[in-house]
């Protein structure tokens, strides 16, 4: 619980910071890509952990097999709660609440049309780099300074903290700069938030039974699934709590989950509704997996895409420390 708190804190510090700051947010342009650099150096970190994990690294065909195996039956039971919630709630397949049409929404965000023309976009690319640069540097190093392995592991294991503690602060003014987010719930109501909880209920079903199968513990389940998709953060406070092997399942399964978003959103969107395809990346369906949503939406989805990837982002850090 104290970890949550510590986590939650930084956040909302992060936020308390951006509210002075959102006068002249044209300003502080920079901050995106500042936090864009600490998640790199943090996957880095991530990686040479792992790597200095030699039964981690004996094993990596094996954890993704496990990663595999949550990315499925998350997927599925989110979309299945979804589907299910969406309906109690009066909501059409289309997203729309009686004659209210959120289909004339309109995004406008920078670099939309290269994210469209691509499933993959560079920064995912540059964090798949960055992961596997570390891993090998990791290995590298506990393999030829063996001597000096522990003070190596300690060190990485501060730096995680640290970079951590940074990117939380950084989320923080990222979500305070989110000033449309009241625009968005207006629009739709409080419905709304109904989509995030089937999400979060959904995902917590698939990990128990991904456990279950896999004959891996229930909280340790729990952890891995609850990172709802982002990568960086959910792995770093597993590894940060010294759980490396569950980090590793949870950092590969939450990629999946996020690639799984950009993949099979359109397909989802035409054959079963427009809300249930904002179930299966989580968190990036606030970022990453927007365009992609409001693409096959026509729009319609873009409202319960931002929203819960809004919400999800805010639940991650309250989660994960909470299973552990």
């Amino acid at each position: 619980m104290a970890t949550t708190i510590f986590y939650l804190s930084l956040v909302f510090v992060g936020f308390l910071i951006s509210i002075p700051l959102g006068k002249h947010e044209s300003k502080f342009s920079w901050i995106g890509s500042a936090q864009n650099l600490v998640i790199l150096l943090l996957v880095l970190t991530m990686g040479a952990m792992i790597g200095s994990n030699h039964d981690v690294v004996a094993n990596l065909d094996k954890y993704g097999f496990y990663a595999l195996v949550f990315t499925f039956f998350i997927s599925l039971f989110s979309l299945i709660v979804t589907y299910i919630v969406r309906s109690l709630l009066g909501i059409d397949a289309y997203g729309q609440v009686g004659n209210k049409d959120t289909g004339d929404m309109v995004i406008e965000e920078e670099g939309q049309e290269e994210k469209k023309s691509s499933p993959i976009d560079s920064f995912t690319v540059l964090i798949a780099l960055c992961v596997l640069a570390g891993i090998f540097l990791g290995y590298w190093f506990v393999a030829l300074k063996p001597e000096i392995a522990e003070g190596f592991l300690e060190f990485l294991s501060k730096a995680i903290s640290i970079e951590l503690s940074t990117l939380l602060l950084f989320v923080g003014i990222d979500l305070g700069f989110q000033r449309e987010i009241l625009d968005s719930i207006k629009s739709v109501g409080l419905r709304v938030f109904f989509i995030p909880l089937a999400i979060v209920i959904g995902t917590i079903v698939g990990a128990a039974i991904s456990g279950k199968i896999l004959n891996i513990d229930i909280k340790e389940s729990l952890a891995i699934g609850a990172g709802m998709g982002w990568y960086s953060l959910s792995s770093a406070i597993l590894m940060d709590a010294g759980m490396i092997t569950a980090a590793s399942i949870a950092f590969l399964h939450n990629v999946m989950r996020e690639l799984a978003g950009l993949l099979l959103v359109p397909l989802v969107a035409r054959t079963i509704g427009y809300v249930e395809s904002v179930a299966i990346p989580g968190c990036p369906s606030m970022d990453v997996c927007l365009p992609v949503v409001a693409k096959a939406t026509r729009g319609r989805a873009v409202v319960y895409s931002f929203v819960s990837g809004f919400v999800l982002s805010l639940l991650v850090p309250v989660l994960v420390p909470l299973f552990i």
